[in-house]
């Protein structure tokens, strides 16, 4: 079983309040329509998904280029037979993405299917059926199975949400925990999974002790969960949403509600259940946001995340804050036109963010943009292919850097969603041992002296 690496070494990157904002995709419904997941990157083009829209008004997976080019669609939902309305995001291992679909199927109550980038080999892993499904989040993998969470019917068995793991081929599917009225239910929308390396973490945003949701642990075999925050109803973070991230020390979340203006928060918590703390407090700054319905993410001190609402427009921001609850700056507010109400997270790549809106844009379907900082985002000047290799590629546990120099490499390596997992300075031809990362599409950045070059890594094994 694959430990994913947890350690955030240094600072990756810090947008400032004067980025610039661009609109990559205004979605028309023919192209999509209402995103409600995020981007991942594999270090070419970023894949995401609407709602709703192509030719069968029942979503679409996409992919396009940072830069705003190359915008192409991979696969138009059309119901029974490949699902519809997928509320979530993709999961990429380096060869396959996979998904959800919250409807359709055989039996109208969603899919699990994975697809490659190109469009093609799409598979139908598992049809949702009974009570279980509808699920809104997205698949996490710990190098064997993938685990991800389905809403139900309330009241009926099975029907208050369930955890799942099933293989890559579509293999051993099994539930391996049943939430219900006194350990919690109702999946918060956008509800994913967060794997340490030994334990599977989620949120739930009803239930619990005190009926204000909780933050739950559980073994990877379904076995000891238990809820290590139950929130009480006059506690500062009510309703819990999205997913829950990690600097290996302190596990980070926000809340839809609490607070203490009630309009939402951002926290931190041990894994163990100790040292909650309330980070910041949405309403304590004028038109700072408020109702956060997506996840963070992390950068060295910042936290980067949004909110579906509140800002200057009453229609969401962007904000950045530090880890020790210091440092909030809201760095864009959306307007409508810039779209609003984003219910995905953000991810980094080469000095931008990248995000999507459920609604606004010239259509009113919602928008994918960027958010660059010019003060990071000076055009490099790249170093030829053939004076930097990397190899093997794709590789298991290990590769090399061969950059024909004697000066030290700085290199940094980033997950899919844009977050860093390894920054070192090594010397040329060094083993860099990547033996506790899950399977999957990783980007490189390699500084060499005044140079920078952007390179792409798959793990397989």
């Amino acid at each position: 079983m694959m430990k994913k690496l947890l350690l955030i070494l240094a600072s990756t990157f810090c947008i400032n309040i004067n980025a610039q904002f661009k609109a990559l995709i205004d979605f028309n419904g023919a192209n999509g329509a209402y995103p409600r997941g995020s981007f991942i990157f594999d270090g070419t083009f970023l894949y995401g998904m609407t709602s709703s829209g192509g030719s069968k008004n029942n979503g679409v997976i996409f992919k396009i280029k940072p830069d705003g080019t190359e915008c192409d669609g991979i696969l138009d939902f059309n119901g029974t037979a490949n699902g519809k309305w997928p509320l979530g995001s993709l999961f990429y291992d380096g060869t396959f993405l996979y998904g959800m679909t919250s409807s359709g199927g055989s039996n109208d109550n969603g899919v699990i299917f994975k697809i490659k980038p190109d469009g093609t080999e799409y598979t139908k892993l598992h049809d949702f059926s009974g009570n279980i499904g509808h699920p809104n989040g997205t698949l996490i993998s710990d190098g064997t199975y993938l685990y991800g969470i389905a809403r139900g019917f309330l009241g009926l068995a099975g029907g208050y949400g369930v955890i799942f793991k099933i293989k890559p081929d579509g293999t051993e599917y099994n539930v391996i925990f049943n939430f219900s009225s006194s350990n919690g239910f109702d999946p918060a929308v956008g509800n994913s999974l967060f794997y340490n390396g030994t334990c599977l973490y989620g949120v739930i945003e009803a239930g619990g002790t005190y009926n204000s949701g909780s933050i739950f642990k559980i073994n990877t075999d379904g076995t000891e969960y238990s809820e290590i925050f139950s929130i009480p109803g006059t506690y500062n973070a009510a309703l819990p949403q999205g997913a829950l991230i990690s600097d290996g020390v302190f596990l980070y979340g926000m809340s839809v509600q609490g607070g203490d203006h009630w309009i939402g928060n951002v926290f931190k918590i041990k894994p163990d259940g100790t040292n909650y703390t309330s980070l910041y407090d949405f309403g304590s700054n004028v038109n700072d946001g408020s109702t956060p319905v997506s996840d963070l993410i992390l950068s060295g001190e910042f936290l980067y995340g949004m909110t579906s609402g509140g800002g200057t427009s009453g229609m969401g921001v962007i904000f950045k804050v530090k880890t020790d609850g210091t440092g909030y700056t809201k760095l864009h507010d959306f307007n409508g036109v810039s779209g609003y109400m984003p219910q995905g997270s953000l991810i980094y790549y080469n000095g931008c963010l990248f995000g999507m809106t459920s609604n606004g844009g010239a259509y009113s379907n919602g928008i994918a943009f960027s958010l660059c900082d010019d003060a990071n985002n000076i055009d490099e000047l790249i170093i030829n292919d053939a004076h930097i290799k990397i190899y093997p590629n794709p590789t298991s546990d290990e590769f090399f850097i061969d950059a024909k120099t004697t000066d030290k490499l700085n290199v940094e390596l980033y997950d899919i969603n844009g977050r860093k997992v390894l920054s070192t300075k090594l010397c040329n031809r060094e083993k860099i041992n990547i033996s506790t990362l899950n399977n999957g599409s990783y980007f490189l950045k390699i500084k060499v002296a005044d140079y920078t070059i952007n390179k792409k890594l798959v793990i397989i094994r």
